[in-house]
This record gives structure tokens, C-alpha cells and sequence, in this order.
């Protein structure tokens, strides 16, 4: 659950929230219908989880395991900037073992793509994606925060695509710190060669700088730039950015273009923007607004790797 405050105008939102369900949300927003998997969760709030998700298009798969629901609150500023972060009882997805995985496998079609977090216990990430690889189906892993990212570099074998933002980043290559306005030729190709299969995928956002698609396939990055929005809430944005593309992957047959990251930005924007119309950063608008984003012209870069 999430708690926002925002204090310029002594409002407050409740909200079911995290990055794994803002994701599976925003995927049964953009056509999909996503299999959730979590444990259970206590307490009169968590009994409405069920509902929550199928009002997204999000088919739920609870294991046998109970835990309280994460809570995170913090308070938002005029500008949109957070403050105040508060985590509490943030451990249920580190409850589902490598066990529990197994059990699921027998749900896995051969069409299918796995998303999980970094917030899982490193050995289940690996064993997830050892059993994808012999699947011969794509995982994708996305970072949930600085202090998780660092998972992403001893994911064994490497995963199909990630998702983070340049913070993470930063914390996994420290060398990176002065890198990212000056050479991010050189961030590009760190990435390429040290959290990616030879196939693989990675969406890198850049905060109000816009986002990268790097594509190790081609050795080809594609680099869009966005007109920042001022005075909203982001939450959750880069969730939807990450849904977009493994939207637009999976309708291309596991294959992605610079328009699909062109589009899924817009909606992005059109999340953000939601805000501004009364309907709190709702995954409903993600294609409401999409009209009236206009973005600067994108720029490739090629990379050796």
C-alpha cells in the first residue's frame, strides 16, 4: 500500500502500490492479461487485493503463504519531489522460495514471458531464471531500489531483459557517477557488457531526462528525451515505462523498435498527466492523454560490445 501526503495541500492518497503490482496493473491496462504471483496477504485491506487486481485485467495466483501488506508512505511536495520515504514490512516477496516457483511451472506456456523483482532473494532470482532458460521462455527483471539493484549484476544465466533507473545504476558502477551527462556512450556499453545476454534488453530511465532502450541484439541503443512535466507525482511512472515495453515486446514476438519506446513513453507521460485531470496517477489514463505529449526527436547510438 502506498501513503501519500501531500503536504502543499494537506491531502492524503491510499492506494495499492509496488512495483511488482504497479507493473501488473499497468499490463492489464495495456491489453494483457498478467498471472500475479504473491503470497497472501492479512488484515481487512489485504483481503481486497483480489479484487484490486481483477479490476486491472490481473489474473491472481496466491501462494499459501501469508504476510502483511508492504507499506510505503512519504510526502510529495508542490514540485512533485518526495520526501520523507518510509518502508515498512517490505519482506512478503521474499517469503516465496525457489519451491513455490517449482509448484507454478505446470501454469507456464510456451508463449509466455516471466517479470519478477529484485526485491525476491538473490538464489530464487537464479532459479527462476535457470528454469526460464529451460523453458526456453524470457525473463525479464526489474529493480525495485538502490539498495536491490546490485542483484541484477549475479543474475545466473543473465536474463532476457532489466529495467532501472540511473540511480541504481550508479550504485552497481561507481565509476559511473560522472558518466552519465558526459559519455553515456561509455553507460551504454557498461550496461551491454556486464548485466546483459547476448540477446539481451535493458530499459535504463534517466529521470526527467527521458529513458534508453539498449538492444545488445543490434549493439544499437535508442535514447529518447522527454519535455519534463512539473508539479506532478511520478510514483510509479517507471513501472508503467517497463510495462509498456514488455507490452510492446511481447506483441512483437519478443522483438522491440524505437517506436515502441517512443509510445510507452507517451503513455508514461499521459500517466503523469493524470494528475493534473483529478484522476490521481491512475493506470485508466494511460492512453487518455497520450494526444498531447509531444516528444523531441529520438537519437540513436551504436556501441561495440
Amino acid at each position: 500500500m502506498d501513503i501519500l501526503k501531500f503536504i502543499y495541500r494537506d491531502n492524503v492518497t491510499i492506494r495499492f502500490g509496488g512495483v511488482c503490482n504497479n507493473v501488473a496493473c499497468a499490463l492489464g491496462t495495456f491489453g494483457l492479461t498478467p498471472k500475479f504471483v504473491t503470497v497472501r496477504f492479512n488484515g481487512e485491506i489485504g483481503s481486497l487485493v483480489g479484487d484490486h487486481l481483477k479490476s486491472h485485467n490481473v489474473e491472481w495466483f496466491p501462494i499459501e503463504k501469508y504476510a502483511s501488506l508492504a507499506l510505503f508512505s512519504a510526502e510529495l511536495d508542490e514540485k512533485g519531489n518526495i520526501h520523507n520515504e518510509e518502508f515498512y514490512d517490505s519482506h512478503s516477496l521474499k517469503l516465496i522460495k525457489s519451491s513455490d516457483i517449482e509448484q507454478l511451472t505446470h501454469t507456464i506456456s510456451e508463449n509466455d514471458l516471466i517479470i519478477t523483482c529484485t526485491d525476491l532473494e538473490i538464489d530464487t532470482i537464479n532459479y527462476l531464471s535457470r528454469t526460464c532458460q529451460d523453458l526456453d521462455i524470457p525473463l525479464w527483471v526489474l529493480s525495485t531500489s538502490q539498495i536491490e539493484a546490485y542483484k541484477l549484476a549475479h543474475i545466473i544465466p543473465k536474463p532476457s531483459g532489466i529495467g532501472l533507473n540511473i540511480k541504481e545504476l550508479k550504485t552497481i558502477f561507481q565509476h559511473l557517477q560522472d558518466e552519465v551527462d558526459n559519455d553515456l556512450e561509455n553507460v551504454i556499453t557498461t550496461v551491454s557488457e556486464n548485466l546483459l545476454a547476448d540477446n539481451g534488453l535493458c530499459l535504463l530511465t534517466l529521470g526527467n531526462k527521458g529513458a534508453v532502450l539498449i538492444d545488445k541484439t543490434v549493439n544499437k541503443a535508442y535514447f529518447q528525451s522527454v519535455i519534463p512535466i512539473e508539479g506532478y507525482s511520478t510514483l510509479g511512472a517507471g513501472d508503467v515505462l517497463f510495462a509498456g515495453v514488455v507490452s510492446a515486446y511481447l506483441k512483437n514476438q519478443q522483438s522491440i523498435t524505437e517506436d515502441n519506446l517512443k509510445n510507452a513513453l507517451m503513455s508514461t507521460l499521459s500517466y503523469i498527466k493524470s494528475y493534473q485531470h483529478g484522476m490521481g496517477n491512475s493506470y485508466l489514463a494511460i492512453k487518455v492523454f497520450s494526444e498531447e505529449i509531444v516528444l523531441p526527436e529520438m537519437k540513436h547510438i551504436a556501441f561495440n560490445s
